[in-house]
C-alpha cells in the first residue's frame, strides 16, 4: 500500500455494518495512513455506506450490470469487477489528463 498510487479492495456487499471489522474498512484505515485514495467495488451496496467516507474510503462502486439473483451475480463476477475497475481506471486517466492540462 505504501508504494501504490491507488488502492482497490471489494466486498460482496457492502453496508453500515462494514466498518464493523471488515476488511474493506482495514485495507482504507492502513491506506489512510500513507494519504492513498480507496476505491471499493462491492456486489450491491446497502444502506448506510456514506459512514464508510470518514473511515478512509474514498468511493464505492457497484459492480452489477443489472439485478439478478446470486447464482448469475457470482458466475459473472470476473466480468463484472473487470468493467467496473476499467471504469475507475479510466476516470482517474481522465482526471490525471485534465490536471496535466490546468497547469
Amino acid at each position: 500500500i505504501q508504494q501504490a498510487d491507488y488502492v482497490f479492495t471489494g466486498e460482496g456487499g457492502i453496508d453500515f455494518q462494514t466498518k464493523f471489522g471488515k476488511t474493506p474498512v482495514g485495507v482504507a484505515r492502513l491506506a489512510h495512513t500513507y494519504d492513498k485514495p480507496v476505491f471499493v467495488c462491492a456486489g450491491y451496496m446497502g444502506e448506510g455506506i456514506e459512514s464508510l467516507y470518514e473511515e478512509g474510503i474514498t468511493a464505492i462502486f457497484g459492480i452489477l450490470d443489472q439485478s439478478s439473483d446470486l447464482r448469475t451475480a457470482l458466475q459473472n463476477g470476473p466480468k463484472n469487477l473487470s468493467r467496473c475497475c476499467e471504469n475507475i481506471a479510466r476516470l482517474i486517466r481522465s482526471i490525471n489528463a485534465s490536471s496535466f492540462k490546468n497547469e
